[in-house]
């Protein structure tokens, strides 16, 4: 074999060799509507960029977070939890549904009420149970604690809190830390849109997690 063969040879050696290194990496290629384009993406609590974009990231369970600030208080999420294989190129898309609202750190960090609302929902004040339930869901005063979210949001939801209803179903659809359970989150979405009637934000809301429901149920 003359010289110039076995360089090329060499060459296309360490071409495929690297190929191979490349494609054990895993790849999510992550998309979203066009409304939501620009949303910063968070993976394993990790700022990496913005919708759309790929990702390449190590095989296991990835927590995607993606924010999208609306006024100085209030911004969008939508969290997801997904686990993937080394080589394996995933396409993820985050649909329009899903989207819950929260509130921006420096917000969060001016929350002083917390002990005076816990207080007040231990002594049965029900909206002061779904201040409780959100600040549980949400690190509003409190550390982050969706078990808590959980039990104070279902009493305050019990006891006919609209908004309650409301944040008990986002945290049933898109918490990481709770089974993620969409007939459950259906469900309370349809009492908040019975407890609260004219509320059109919540009837768009309902329309959306139902067709969501649906052509998942069907896909099974």
């Amino acid at each position: 074999m003359n010289l110039s063969k076995q360089l090329v040879l060499t060459l296309c050696a360490v071409v495929f060799s690297s190929g191979n290194l490349y494609a054990a990496d895993p790849v999510v290629r992550l998309t979203c509507e066009a409304k939501h384009t620009g949303a910063e993406v968070s993976v394993n609590g990790k700022f990496r960029g913005a919708c759309p974009l790929d990702l390449v990231v190590k095989e296991g369970t990835l927590k995607i977070a993606l924010t999208l600030p609306r006024t100085k208080e209030l911004q969008l999420e939508y969290r997801k939890q997904v686990r993937i294989g080394d080589g394996v190129v995933m396409r993820v898309h985050i649909p329009e549904a899903g989207w819950r609202r929260t509130y921006t750190e420096s917000y969060r960090a001016t929350i002083k009420d917390f002990p005076a609302n816990f207080a007040a929902a231990k002594g049965g004040d029900k909206l002061a149970m779904y201040k409780v339930g959100e600040a549980y869901a949400y690190g509003l005063g409190v550390a982050e604690d969706s078990q808590q979210a959980l039990i104070w949001l279902s009493k305050a939801a019990e006891a006919g809190v609209p908004a309650a209803m409301r944040s008990l179903a986002d945290l049933y659809e898109s918490s990481f830390d709770l089974p993620n359970d969409e007939e459950k989150s259906l469900a309370w979405t349809r009492r908040a849109v019975a407890a609260d009637p004219n509320n059109k934000l919540l009837q768009e809301l309902l329309q959306l997690r139902t067709e969501l429901f649906e052509l998942n149920t069907s896909n099974k």
